[in-house]
Parts: C-alpha cells; sequence; structure tokens
C-alpha cells in the first residue's frame, strides 16, 4: 500500500493543474484517474482570460510557455443583436480578451509537464476511511479504489468530477446531480481547407456564432460555435466547422437513459441531433452536422450540483484534509465558460 503527501482523485484540467501545482512547491502529489489513460478528445474548446493565466502561471511557470502556442488569442468581438429574426441585427465591434484552446490540447500540456510515475491511470475512486487516529496511519487518509489497492494521503483533493464518489462520501444527503432539462452537442471536425457544406472561416480565424430566436415555451435553443486555429473549431450557423447546440428536451432522465453519462460516439447522437436541428427549421446548421462523422460528436445531458452552501451543515471532509475541486465542488451548466477558470483560480 502506498503513502503519498497529497492524493488529486481526477485527471481532468483541475486535477492536472493543481498537482503540478503541489509538486513544484515540494509536495509528493500524484494523480489518481479513472479512465485507463487520460482523455484525447471531447469534441470541446476551452475559453482562457487573464486570471486563468495567472492562476496558472503562479501554479507553476513552466505552463504557459507551453500552453500558449497551442491556442488562438482572441482579438476582435463583433457582436450582432437581433430582437426579430427577420430584421436586419445591430451590429457592435469592440476588442475581445483571452485566448482560445482546445480542452484536449490543455489537458496535454498539463499532463506532459508532470512526471510519468505522478499519474496513475484506472484508479476510480470509490470512497474514503477517516484514518487519522489509527496507530500507523496517524495524520493519513485511507483512499480506496476500485480494484486497485488503498492509497494513504496526508490531504486528499476530490477532483473526480461532476459524479464525485467523494463528494458523495463526504455529504450523503447530497440528491446528486440535477438535471437541467436540455441536450448539448459538441463536436471538433479538421477543416484546414475552408468547407463547401457552408460559407467557411479564414484560416487562423476564430468566430464565436450566437443564435438565439424566440421559440414556443416548449423548445427553445442556442446554438454556438468557435471555429479555431488551423481550421479545428465548432461548427454552427455560419461557420465552416462542428457545432455546440443545446436544444431543450421535455421530461427528466428516464426519457434518455443512454445521454446522461455523456460520450463521444454515442450511437444514434446524430440521428437525434439532426432530427431537433430539423424540427427547429436551423438548415444550415444540420447541413454541417450531417457533415461530421458521428463518432467526433459528444453527446451529454446538462447537469449540474446543488451548490455547497446549501449542503455543508453535514460536511464529513476528514478534518479539513480532505477537498473538493472543480466539477466535483461546483458543478454549473456550461454556458458561461467558466468550468475550467474557476477551477484553475
Amino acid at each position: 500500500m502506498s503513502c503519498v503527501d497529497v492524493a488529486v482523485c481526477g485527471g481532468g484540467l483541475g486535477g492536472l493543474a493543481v498537482t503540478l501545482g503541489l509538486r513544484q512547491r515540494g509536495f509528493d502529489a500524484h494523480v489518481y484517474e479513472a479512465a485507463p489513460q487520460l482523455r484525447t478528445a471531447t469534441g470541446t474548446i476551452v475559453g482562457l482570460g487573464s486570471n486563468a493565466f495567472t492562476a496558472l502561471n503562479a501554479l507553476d511557470p513552466q505552463i504557459l510557455p507551453a500552453l500558449l502556442p497551442r491556442g488562438s488569442k482572441n482579438l476582435n468581438s463583433v457582436t450582432c443583436v437581433k430582437e426579430d429574426p427577420q430584421a436586419p441585427g445591430q451590429t457592435v465591434k469592440r476588442a475581445a480578451h483571452g485566448h482560445t484552446f482546445r480542452w484536449s490540447e490543455v489537458q496535454n500540456v498539463l499532463a506532459c509537464l508532470l512526471p510519468p510515475e505522478a499519474v496513475h491511470c484506472g484508479h476510480r475512486v470509490t470512497g474514503f476511511t477517516d484514518t487519522r487516529s489509527q496507530p500507523g496511519r496517524e495524520g493519513r487518509i485511507t483512499l480506496h479504489f476500485k480494484g486497485q489497492p488503498d492509497v494513504y494521503a496526508h490531504m486528499v483533493v476530490a477532483a473526480d468530477g461532476l459524479r464525485s464518489a467523494l463528494r458523495a462520501a463526504m455529504l450523503p444527503q447530497d440528491p446528486g446531480p440535477r438535471y437541467l432539462g436540455h441536450m448539448n452537442w459538441n463536436a471538433l471536425l479538421f477543416n484546414p481547407e475552408g468547407s463547401q457544406v457552408v460559407e467557411a472561416h479564414r484560416p487562423g480565424d476564430l468566430l464565436i456564432n450566437i443564435n438565439a430566436p424566440p421559440m414556443d415555451l416548449d423548445k427553445m435553443w442556442t446554438l454556438m460555435t468557435k471555429p479555431g486555429a488551423e481550421g479545428k473549431g465548432l461548427s454552427s450557423s455560419g461557420a465552416a466547422a462542428p457545432a455546440l447546440a443545446a436544444g431543450k428536451l421535455p421530461g427528466e432522465k428516464e426519457d434518455m437513459p443512454q445521454l446522461v453519462g455523456g460520450g463521444m460516439g454515442v450511437p444514434g447522437s446524430k440521428a437525434r441531433v439532426m432530427q431537433l436541428l430539423a424540427d427547429a427549421g436551423f438548415e444550415d446548421v444540420a447541413r454541417v452536422v450531417q457533415a461530421t462523422p458521428e463518432a467526433d460528436i459528444f453527446e451529454r445531458a446538462m447537469l449540474d450540483r446543488i451548490p455547497l452552501d446549501e449542503l455543508c451543515a453535514g460536511l464529513s471532509g476528514a478534518g479539513g484534509r480532505l477537498l473538493l475541486l472543480g466539477d466535483a465542488a461546483h458543478a454549473m451548466h456550461s454556458g458561461p465558460g467558466q468550468g475550467a477558470r474557476m477551477a484553475f483560480e
């Protein structure tokens, strides 16, 4: 049974970043990730600004020099507001800030800065035991994993995501993730020469298109797109590469049992989004999705968690030795784009 200073459960962006920061400060910190290997494709992007960069630089000065060349710098912002979808909109141009990255690029940069022996894949955490007062284990928490030996740690960071097993152990009264009533589809399409399907972006351009026309209360849609550097990006109306779309669906979890977990290339995912786009009348977006392989589409139900301040009366965090980070602490709707930024800060 191994013993480490800090065990970080979860190899996402927050987990990898905090491990780098701890090791930079001399702690023997290790990442324990449930998946057999770190994810290399998610179909999603991450927008980072000055606060996130300040936090990352404080964690480890090696991060930004390795990360910045992997993304696109946002230069200008052009906003068009249309109160009536049939009428011309009002356009406002202003300077933009921050950078945009593929999620997998950020993860790759963080993972490559860690020594291989500090990243343990195939370790799905199932819970913990507060063994700090037991003889021979003074000051240590025992972590339990599915099919793997226990690990002793002086401190634990629970970065194990929206369905955090450690959060469930700390807060047994927590009802778990809440379904927000709609679905999300992401995709990244390699598009180096532009597209003949819809109007193409120029190489190196980063385009953001938000289209929210008024619909009846039973079917509300939001469409967003961000084609990125080297023609890689998300497609939608007026853009050249694949779509992030959220459509409101009726019912609760029982209406979409195979979708709650989410994933890349979920069988039938392309047909589902194509049908919903057809029903909503978004023909230009449908053409781009039709040109996108189903294997490149990431489908998930949108979920969040109850804020911790509503649950903390019964908090059991091993005397302050077990901390929640990222989605395990504050899972939220992806619309504002604040998940990774908050985790880094």
